[in-house]
């Protein structure tokens, strides 16, 4: 069945918007000309997957979070080795997506 010329611009100018829009998200997540850049973004990437892994692996209940009920923060050290802020960000994640955290690392 052929379509109506108001039919073919309708599709046309509703999917342009839609392939500029992934255009632009692929250039941003493509590698830029400059070298040092690049390098910086995945030295970046994987320092914070590294600090995310130590953080899920050292994680205690018994840590200062924002949902665990436990000593003030004055009352000791936190037991996660990245310290509260690997602590905090750990309960996050294991809230969030309970033993599927381990895979944001990697």
């Amino acid at each position: 069945m052929p379509r109506s010329e108001i039919e073919v611009e309708y599709f046309e100018s509703r999917t342009a918007g839609f392939s500029m829009q992934k255009g632009k998200l692929v250039r941003i997540l493509s590698p830029t000309e400059n070298k040092r850049i690049n390098e910086l973004v995945g030295f970046v990437g994987l320092s914070i997957a590294f600090l995310l892994a130590l953080s899920l692996l050292s994680y205690s209940p018994h840590d200062v979070s924002f949902n665990v009920s436990a000593p003030p923060p004055g009352a000791g050290p936190a037991r996660n080795w990245i310290g509260p802020v690997g602590a905090h960000m750990a309960d996050l994640f294991f809230q969030f997506c309970g033993f599927s955290a381990f895979l944001f690392p990697v």
